[in-house]
Order: structure tokens, then C-alpha cells, then sequence
């Protein structure tokens, strides 16, 4: 029997090397596509991929109805869409919130001099040093108002197979 020597057990390691790491990483993918509501794109809110383990995961719907969604876990997915004038109650949420330290009083969202809201929770269109709660209520105005059962992934009917890589899924809504 041949033995190795000590200076072969590097190279076997290099060698083995990719083939251990092509089982390596999540399995995720990304889903884009356009969700309609009777035959019209959606003006905006909020898609949320619930995978069967792990973690959901939410993407914006834009103005003209298209969405993208990335590190979508592989496998099947249940979906929620969220207008946000579709929640029984309040119409709409608030732009206000709980007082923050150094904010304006009574709450409201951060002070003007830290340039408003963090920019990753407006709309792509919105430049936070611009930020203002009146046109955001105005733009909110225009949402369509879904059936509840979109609100929950579990009641909503909707579901993908989501596959590792790049993948369109358009979504149409209606009233049934």
C-alpha cells in the first residue's frame, strides 16, 4: 500500500476543495413580476413570500405593478399582498409613530435635521431629504382596497415553486 507524504495532503485538500463548496450556500432565488387587479397593474405595496421553513420574505410593488423579490428560499412559497388600504380598520397605516428621542413632539418620525426617514423605507421615488407625510397620505389615497384574504398567505390561494436563480411570476388578483 503507498503512503502518502505529508506534502501530498495540501494538493488533496485544494483539489477537494470545489466540490465541497458546490454543496455549500443557500438555496434562494429571485422572483420579479407584475401583480394585476382586474386586469390593471397594482399601483403599489407590499408582496411577502412565506417559504414552508425558515423566513418570510417581502418585496415593493411599484406604482406600475411590477415587483422583485430576492433570497426567495427554493421550494414552494404561499404569498400575501398588502395595499395597506386593504386592512379592515384603519384604512391606512400612519406616517407618525411613537415619540423618538429628539423628535418633534408627540411623535411624528425622526427630526428634520437627521434628514427624515431612513431610505430604505420610502418609495424608491421619494429622496428622504424631501420626505414629505402629506404627499406620502396622498400617494397612500390611491390605493385600491384588495379582499382581506390577500392580507393572509395562509387564506390568500396564491403560492410558487420557487426554483434556484432568476424566475417571473405574475400575480393576478380578483374579487372570487
Amino acid at each position: 500500500m503507498p503512503q502518502l507524504r505529508y506534502s501530498s495532503i495540501p494538493a488533496l485538500l485544494l483539489l477537494s476543495l470545489p466540490i465541497l463548496a458546490s454543496g455549500c450556500g443557500d438555496a434562494v432565488g429571485t422572483v420579479t413580476g407584475t401583480v394585476t387587479y382586474k386586469d390593471k397593474p397594482l399601483p403599489g405595496g407590499s408582496i411577502t413570500f412565506l417559504p414552508k421553513e425558515g423566513v418570510a420574505v417581502n418585496g415593493t410593488i411599484e406604482k406600475d405593478g411590477t415587483y422583485r423579490v430576492d433570497k426567495v428560499p427554493v421550494g414552494e412559497v404561499k404569498i400575501s399582498i398588502d395595499t395597506f388600504a386593504s386592512r379592515t380598520g384603519a384604512s391606512r397605516p400612519t406616517t407618525g409613530g411613537p415619540p423618538i428621542a429628539g423628535g418633534p413632539p408627540g411623535g411624528g418620525g425622526p427630526p428634520k435635521d437627521r434628514g427624515g426617514p431612513p431610505k430604505d423605507t420610502l418609495p424608491k421615488d421619494v429622496d428622504p431629504k424631501n420626505f414629505d407625510p402629506a404627499a406620502i397620505e396622498k400617494e397612500r389615497d390611491k390605493n385600491v382596497k384588495l379582499p382581506e384574504k390577500y392580507l393572509d398567505p395562509n387564506k390568500s390561494g396564491l403560492t410558487f415553486t420557487v426554483q434556484k436563480g432568476k424566475q417571473t411570476h405574475d400575480i393576478p388578483l380578483s374579487d372570487k
